[in-house]
């Protein structure tokens, strides 16, 4: 066996690494948000190999500030061979000092027992949301949305929805939502005043809602729910899904959703090593 470390990855092992994802999620129908960004900045890779040199295994480090991200997959066929434990022991020895945080699907029952052997503790939940476009939702007339792809208007409306987010944060989740051609703003608008806002990535039959706030001023107008009436009757042509990710932390948002009709389709939790 051999394992290697690495801060950038060649084509080729980027191309081993998803593929041994994509059988790993295959095989358990495990949530594609777990995979990792492989070209992200401050990451460290350990790789895992057999005799002949193929993947067997992997573990992703990506840092941010006093946290680290872990993600890992093994083949299912080298599983309770100790491989994962070969590289967390090797991971966390050259990098004490920042919490690893793991995230895992509910059908990954082999990574829950090996967490519950470390005895991570569970903080927060993840649900992915859907719900079922009818078409038939009422339009609300106090309620009008905006495309918009101007980076400092949504900034400063991102900024004033979420003023518990830091202003750099804002800017990086605009700008990473407008640089995307299959996404774009919206600016909500009642009677003539932007009162919040909301980014639609489009994917095949779906679209997935992010970054959707009111401001303060104008929160417990109904503005929200009627919001989600008229994106879902605006998609109803041409998607028939309408998702969005959200944390078991934001109860508000979560009875929201529930409330307009969206059901969960997947949990993903995180757990903390320290």
């Amino acid at each position: 066996m051999n394992i290697t470390k690495q801060s950038q990855l060649t084509e080729n092992q980027k191309q081993a690494m998803m593929e041994l994802a994509h059988i790993c999620q295959e095989r358990e129908s495990l949530s594609i948000q777990l995979y990792p960004d492989l070209d992200e900045e401050e990451q460290l890779f350990y790789l895992h190999s057999d005799q002949q040199g193929h993947l067997i295994s992997f573990l992703s480090l990506t840092f941010y500030e006093e946290e680290c991200l872990v993600h890992a997959f093994t083949h299912p066929s080298h599983r309770k061979k100790g491989c994962f434990n070969l590289l967390f022991d090797q991971a966390y020895e050259e990098n004490i000092g920042p919490a690893f945080l793991f995230t895992i699907d509910d059908n990954a029952k082999d990574a829950l027992a090996v967490l519950n052997q470390l005895e991570c503790e569970r903080t927060e939940t993840d649900y992915l949301l859907q719900y079922r476009i009818k078409g038939t939702e009422i339009m609300p007339s106090s309620v009008s949305l905006f495309p918009c792809r101007e980076e400092e208007s949504l900034i400063w409306l991102h900024q004033a929805c979420f003023p518990e987010y830091p202003e750099d944060l804002s800017r990086s989740f605009v700008e990473e939502f407008i640089s995307d051609e299959d996404a774009e703003g919206f600016i909500i608008q009642k009677n003539g005043q932007n009162v919040g806002l909301g980014f639609c990535m489009y994917q095949e039959d779906q679209v997935y809602l992010a970054g959707f706030g009111v401001l303060p001023p104008f929160r417990r107008q109904h503005i929200a729910l009627d919001t989600l009436s008229t994106l879902s009757r605006q998609l109803s042509d041409d998607y028939s899904f309408l998702c969005v990710q959200i944390s078991d932390v934001n109860e508000a948002a979560l009875r929201l959703y529930q409330k307009f009709g969206f059901e969960t389709v997947e949990s993903v939790h995180t757990y903390l090593f320290e």
